[in-house]
């Protein structure tokens, strides 16, 4: 609970709705929430003096920045409302609008999130025209943003909200913060401190380095990878270098030595004049205004052979030859067989006592494994799923409704993290959560009334659970608590502590099996993305914890597509199926299965089953068997 103050009037902030390195976000209720900066004695800061200074130095700034702030912007542009003190009336916030049912540009990136939801690239074009207008209007008022990435940036109806706006740079007032991906290396060089030698911000911002960040944001958005993504391996190995510094020597996915990834679009399929623009930005470091008319004479198609976007006049993977799978094929030591094909979309896949069980949405309709319509209507890119046997489960902000073989509908208030609804299932029980309160189904059906075995934190707590165990985990404060539970368990143990999360959570995925959890957490610390992986066994004990920062493990670049079965996680790689484990000792271990890999990508998601493992693409399902 924070205390604030609006006008002199206190105000008791309860409901955090998210936090990051430099703040914390609270529901203010009435389509409002209040922006709170973490103080220089912040726990959150206990280990590190340089940001404790820091927060400090940015409050100090802010007592005039925020009192200077422009006026006069577009609605869209999410700038300070109001100011918040505390008793002694200094600032220490302010208010601004709540923008519901919007994600993240980070979101409209992520392959998986835009095939399943089927938002084309002529969406994105659409998306980027308005975002170049906003862009262009910040401009015409002496703002620069600065520190221009896909995570203060939300979509909504194909409009733009820019947030985070108090960090824009105008007048005397600079921005020092930047994000790695997105910062324009012209303004950046290397450093050296002791022994250490690290890329950073060297120069201020400037109207041009938004312009760059903007185009390296169409870039990956477009394409599904960044300008300096893939892995960099040159023929001698006496030139390779950290993928920090990757951007320092221009070294681009244009490079032919780096390997480009296999989920990501072929940058062929951008027109000519734009992979003319492309190349001219990250090689020849031209800068200017991104050329509108780039955008606005883009038009994209999907080839009905391969499913691949193209802007191009054909298809520039069909018109070299693409390799079609037949419905049964032999790798080595791996028989692939089709499982499933829709000329739909595959929304969600589980495996329940070892069958597979799915949802796709065809035809105006969503449809079980059996084909049978469970719902009837247009894709609807706000609900979230879940299967329980013959149930289906759809959630959709604070609404579950259970859908019911015989037609029979239920409807639940949950709590609602983000955009997602809190629910899971498997082929025992249903599990929810209500105003913090952790629920587990009745047997005897809905109508009677349900378990409560825990309690969580309303609207901050996630939920997941696998055959046998369940996992959750919520903030109070700047820590991450962890609860597990059996399906027989009627209270939860609530005493699993999670370590220390540096950094804006922007996602969170469990994959469970029916001896150990793994979590995985996406992060945005500072300058860089970061992702962690914790292991956990049954009984609450943390095993071990790793992250992407230092090395780079090639299963971490996503969090999501994993399965976990026994002790083992399978994770998708370029490369193949990668499955490791840790020892005794807390050692990594890993096996690679050389011979899946024609058959998944990093972005593939995996379910592993005493059958082989299932590889769901956007629109089939294909089973693995490994000898």
């Amino acid at each position: 609970m924070k205390t604030v103050y609006l006008h002199g009037q206190s105000i008791r902030l309860t409901k955090e709705i998210g936090a990051g390195q430099e703040a914390v976000v609270y529901d203010m209720g009435n389509g409002n929430v209040a922006k709170i900066y973490r103080q220089s004695n912040d726990p959150y800061y206990t280990q590190s003096p340089e940001e404790q200074q820091a927060a400090h130095v940015r409050i100090s700034m802010h007592q005039k920045k925020l009192t200077m702030f422009p006026r006069g912007l577009e609605s869209n542009i999410i700038s300070p409302r109001e100011l918040l003190t505390d008793k002694q009336g200094l600032v220490v916030g302010y208010t601004m609008p709540f923008i519901t049912g919007a994600e993240t540009l980070l979101t409209y990136g992520d392959i998986h999130y835009r095939e399943s939801m089927n938002i084309s690239n002529n969406e994105i074009r659409d998306i980027f025209v308005n975002l170049h207008k906003t862009l262009k209007s910040l401009h015409n008022h002496g703002i620069v943003i600065g520190d221009f990435n896909d995570l203060n940036t939300l979509i909504k109806n194909q409009q733009v909200y820019m947030i985070d706006t108090d960090s824009y740079q105008f007048g005397s007032f600079m921005s020092t913060m930047y994000t790695e991906k997105f910062v324009d290396p012209l303004i950046c060089d290397i450093i050296t401190k002791g022994k250490e030698s690290f890329w950073t911000m060297t120069k201020n911002h400037n109207p041009l380095g938004d312009w760059y960040a903007f185009s390296a944001l169409l870039f990956k958005t477009l394409l599904f990878v960044d300008p300096y993504g893939g892995i960099y391996k040159p023929k001698d190995s006496t030139k390779r270098i950290k993928q920090q510094l990757r951007a320092h020597h221009r070294i681009n996915v244009f490079n032919p030595e780096v390997v480009y990834p296999k989920h990501a679009y072929p940058y062929n399929v951008l027109t000519d004049d734009m992979i003319h623009y492309f190349k001219n930005l990250f090689d020849k470091d031209n800068r200017g205004e991104f050329p509108i008319k780039l955008l606005e004479d883009m038009h994209w198609q999907r080839c009905p052979v391969c499913g691949l976007e193209y802007a191009t006049s054909h298809c520039p993977i069909c018109t070299v030859g693409v390799k079609i799978f037949a419905p049964v094929a032999v790798s080595g030591n791996v028989q692939m067989h089709e499982i499933f094909h829709t000329d739909g979309v595959i929304l969600f896949v589980t495996l329940e006592n070892n069958k597979l069980m799915y949802l796709y949405h065809q035809d105006n309709g969503y449809k079980r494994e059996n084909s049978e319509i469970v719902m009837k209507g247009e894709l609807d890119r706000g609900l979230h799923f879940a299967i329980n046997d013959t149930t289906t489960i759809f959630g959709k902000s604070n609404t579950m409704l259970t859908h019911f073989a015989d037609g029979k509908i239920n409807k639940t208030f949950v709590d609602c993290v983000g955009n997602k609804s809190i629910f899971d299932a498997n082929n025992q029980n249903m599990f929810w959560i209500e105003n913090g309160t952790i629920y587990k189904g009745n047997p005897l059906g809905l109508e009677y009334s349900p378990s409560q075995i825990g309690q969580g934190v309303a609207d901050q707590t996630l939920l997941w659970v696998g055959n046998t165990l369940g996992f959750g985990m919520y903030k109070a404060g700047n820590i991450l608590q962890g609860f597990v539970f059996e399906m027989t368990s009627k209270v939860i143990n609530d005493r699993v502590v999670l370590p220390f999360i540096k950094g804006q959570i922007t996602d969170a995925k469990c994959f469970i099996s029916d001896a150990i959890i793994w979590l995985m957490i996406a992060t945005k610390d500072q300058s860089q993305y970061i992702n962690h992986c914790i292991v956990i066994d049954r009984q609450g004990n943390v095993l071990a914890h790793i992250d992407n920062s230092i090395d780079n493990y090639s299963w971490l670049n996503h969090i999501k597509g994993k399965s976990a079965f026994a002790n083992y996680l399978f994770c998708p790689t370029d490369e193949g199926i990668l499955r490791i484990s840790f020892n005794s000792s807390g050692k990594l271990e890993s096996k690679l299965f050389v011979d899946t890999e024609q058959y998944v990508n990093e972005q593939s998601k995996l379910i592993v089953s005493t059958h082989g493992i299932y590889v769901v693409k956007r629109n089939k399902i294909i089973l693995l068997a490994i000898k």
